[in-house]
């Protein structure tokens, strides 16, 4: 799988030499989405969950699958799987409590349904 995350010259060196990515090198290729020290990581995990958890979690399902699968589909087949888990999504609750909510200027209170 490495040849397809990063460069094959790359890939190759790693998996020939046994040399291993520092942080910034992992950074670099896109490998972490961030780095964090030491000393921030259970703030910037804790922030990252509280993120995830004022979303919709049907939303979050939805996208979760829809990213899952488009690796393994054409562009066409992976644009029509989105759009009909869009199609699906619009009639959810979550997403008229989503567009409420933005209206009203205040937190969502999605339900997962």
């Amino acid at each position: 799988m490495l040849p397809r995350k990063v460069p094959a010259n790359v890939a190759r060196w790693l998996l020939f030499t046994g040399a291993s990515f520092t942080a910034a090198q992992m950074a670099h290729y896109g490998l972490v989405n961030e780095v964090v020290a030491d000393a921030g990581l259970a703030a910037r995990a804790q922030a990252v969950g509280e993120l995830l958890a004022a979303r919709s979690p049907l939303v979050l399902a939805r996208m979760k699958r829809v990213a899952a699968e488009a690796a393994d589909k054409t562009l066409a087949d992976a644009l029509r799987h989105e759009l009909l888990e869009l199609r699906h999504h619009q009639r959810s609750y979550d997403m008229t409590e989503g567009l409420r909510a933005f209206a009203e200027k205040r937190q969502p209170a999605f339900k997962g349904c």
